[in-house]
């Protein structure tokens, strides 16, 4: 290094003159130095879209994944869970998995719709390559609000080249349809598909977010589900049946 610097210096100063070969190899090399912090904070914005779309994909391949192999999943399970309690045990993890199930379909509904809408108001404006990035928004709505950012940019930026107008036109639209998923359409699929309020949907996954970030925002919907199949098939039977036996237990009044 100290050799190619030393021959970078004089063949400068042949040219240039002498002093000036060390003045310019100095200040390239404070600047690169400089602008290593900036290129690292640079990085981290594509490395951390990467994370979250990386995540999301987990989510959902790991989700169908039980589906397919529900069997062997409620057989694995079945190994922790005593034997008098297995058949009602075998009911809940059917009815979980069957939530999990129409939550995956579900969530598939919402992709489509907002990846179509995407594409819609790409052809109606004119913008180019509208059937890749809509099935690039059809892939990023999975993600609970980074989804948007994630494909909003690149279609917005390709709208800009058409027009600045067509730039925020693409813009409005794109918001107003982040806005309906994540207020109207999302609760609303998910809670006919997955017997759930909209109400708890849309909490499960403001709480999820606020707990563990774009990750909990992923799973929010299948545990909502999840805990709801163990609310109703096994906590209020087993407080049912508690309060009938205490009932039972209690002293009838002598007659008089």
């Amino acid at each position: 290094v100290d050799d190619l610097r030393a021959g970078a210096i004089s063949l400068i100063d042949g040219i240039a003159g002498p002093g000036t070969g060390e003045e310019i190899i100095d200040t390239l090399t404070s600047g690169a130095q400089g602008s290593v912090p900036e290129l690292g904070s640079l990085l981290s914005v594509p490395l951390t879209l990467a994370s979250i779309l990386t995540n999301a994909l987990i989510v959902v391949f790991l989700s169908a994944l039980m589906l397919i192999e529900r069997d062997r999943v409620r057989g694995w399970t079945m190994e922790f869970v005593r034997e008098p309690d297995r058949e009602a045990m075998l009911g809940v993890s059917r009815n979980a998995l069957l939530k999990l199930g129409a939550y995956v379909r579900g969530q598939l509904v919402v992709m489509a719709i907002i990846g179509g809408g995407s594409a819609v108001g790409m052809l109606v404006l004119g913008v180019p390559f509208a059937v890749p990035l809509g099935a690039l928004s059809f892939i990023t709505a999975a993600i609970p609000l980074a989804g948007a950012f994630i494909a909003g940019g690149p279609i917005v930026l390709v709208a800009l080249t058409v027009a600045p107008v067509t730039g925020l036109l693409m813009l409005a639209w794109l918001v107003v349809l982040q806005q309906l998923e994540g207020s109207v359409i999302t609760p609303y699929i998910q809670g006919k598909v997955v017997n759930l309020s909209a109400i708890a949907v849309l909490l499960g996954v403001v709480a999820g977010t606020s707990i563990a970030g774009i990750v909990g925002g992923i799973i929010a919907i299948p545990l909502v589900a999840v805990a709801d199949v163990v609310l109703r098939d096994i906590v209020f039977p087993l407080r049912r049946r508690s309060g009938e036996r205490q009932r039972s237990r209690r002293p009838e009044a002598p007659a008089l």
